[in-house]
């Protein structure tokens, strides 16, 4: 698999991972139901981490995103060949995360560590999505996170993906 077509995969991926609500806005009112399988459409922004084969304004269709609800907290799941591509790069092709209202946070913390200096990094992919309806926007972070050391800022990064999508009407 080409490294564009992985990162189309991961994007698409992390931009499933968001859904949909028929209730409240971004952090206020009741918390929406967000689960469901989503079809999204990702958007390639800026390349902050350098990612290969990133290319700007590019666009990816048809991501699908499995999204499971208990209370606030969420777990989305990328299935497929998509699903293989994330874990290959952080390890997990599963988001955790929680419901506030109609937004969603995730997050994939990357388990396949590296170092430069003293700084252990990962790559983490960071959702933050906001809901209405059935419908569903937001953005998706690739990001170099570090272990805080003095050394980290030169590594730390981010690459900027932002997609819209949909689920089948309940």
């Amino acid at each position: 698999m080409t490294g564009s077509r992985i990162w189309g995969c991961l994007g698409v991926v992390a931009t499933v991972s968001a859904a949909c609500t028929n209730e409240g806005s971004v952090g206020v009112g009741p918390t929406a139901n967000v689960a469901g399988t989503y079809t999204l459409t990702l958007r390639y922004g800026e390349n902050g981490c350098l990612l290969d084969s990133w290319t700007e304004d590019s666009e990816l269709a048809g991501v699908v995103l499995e999204l499971e609800q208990s209370g606030v907290d969420v777990i989305g799941t990328v299935p497929g060949v998509t699903g293989a591509v994330l874990g290959l790069l952080h390890g997990s092709n599963v988001y955790e995360g929680t419901v506030e209202g109609a937004r969603v946070t995730m997050t994939i913390f990357g388990n396949r560590p590296e170092s430069s200096g003293n700084c252990v990094y990962s790559l983490n992919n960071e959702v933050d999505a906001t809901f209405d309806g059935d419908f569903v926007t937001g953005t998706l972070l690739f990001a170099r996170r570090g272990n805080g050391n003095p050394d980290c800022p030169a590594v730390e990064c981010e690459s900027v993906v932002t997609f819209n999508g949909t689920r089948p009407p309940e």
